[in-house]
């Protein structure tokens, strides 16, 4: 009973943990909706050093409600059960893709303003996804199944050709790289199976002969040496 109440506070906190986590995106949409303005400026801007704020700025910023939806639906659900299943070590992993994809977009992306929390999608998607195979965990391998049967279909997103040629594609291969690389970083911290008692083979018991009570006398007196005749 009180193992199943932990794990219900564990799912609660998850489940907190990701509302927060894209309750500031939708907020700044809803001032940018009601105020009339708009803060794409602060968006990425590759190899310009007043769009290195884009950085941190980037994934608070959608162009529309559909952009918006797409993102933080995908958002919620993965770190929900993100931080279900990695707890701590979650935050690790999401503030290095959020970095990372970040940088490498603003290296390598086309001249344009690119916005959006879906390069932090992408990385937290691949993390999910590759972790069971790094893993012999099997609450990982279930996280890696339900990812690859919701999100399988965003791979085609982080490739450029026709599909993406409007959207960052640049964003979404460097957050689908961030993510594999902070999976095999930590594949050494996933957590682990639990062990329990009957999974624990017993140490072979070493019996002493003279211990040996189911035995007949005669088996026992047999089993010593013959003791040689003293002469008087």
């Amino acid at each position: 009973m009180q193992q199943r109440i932990g794990k219900d506070g564990q799912l609660f906190n998850s489940f907190l943990g990701a509302v927060l986590l894209v309750l500031l995106p939708v907020a700044v949409f809803v001032y940018e909706q009601v105020s009339g303005h708009y803060l794409s400026d602060y968006g990425l801007l590759p190899r310009n050093l007043s769009g290195l704020r884009g950085i941190f700025f980037m994934p608070f910023l959608h162009g529309d409600l559909s952009h918006l939806l797409s993102n933080m639906s995908a958002l919620f659900v993965l770190s929900w059960l993100g931080i279900y299943t990695f707890k701590r070590l979650y935050w690790g992993m999401l503030l290095f893709v959020w970095l990372a994809s970040g940088t490498w977009t603003w290296i390598f992306a086309r001249p344009d303003y690119h916005i959006g929390a879906s390069g932090i999608v992408y990385g937290v998607a691949i993390f999910s996804l590759v972790s069971g195979f790094l893993s012999k965990n099997k609450s990982l391998q279930g996280l890696t199944l339900l990812t690859a049967f919701l999100y399988g279909g965003f791979i085609w997103g982080a490739f450029p050709w026709e599909y993406t040629r409007d959207i960052s594609w640049e964003g979404h291969l460097a957050g689908a790289v961030a993510g594999l690389a902070v999976a095999l970083v930590m594949r050494t911290e996933f957590p682990k199976d639990p062990v329990y008692s009957w999974d624990i083979e017993p140490e072979p018991e070493i019996i002493d002969p003279e211990e040996a009570y189911w035995e007949l006398p005669e088996e026992k007196s047999a089993a010593k040496p013959d003791e040689p005749e003293q002469s008087s």
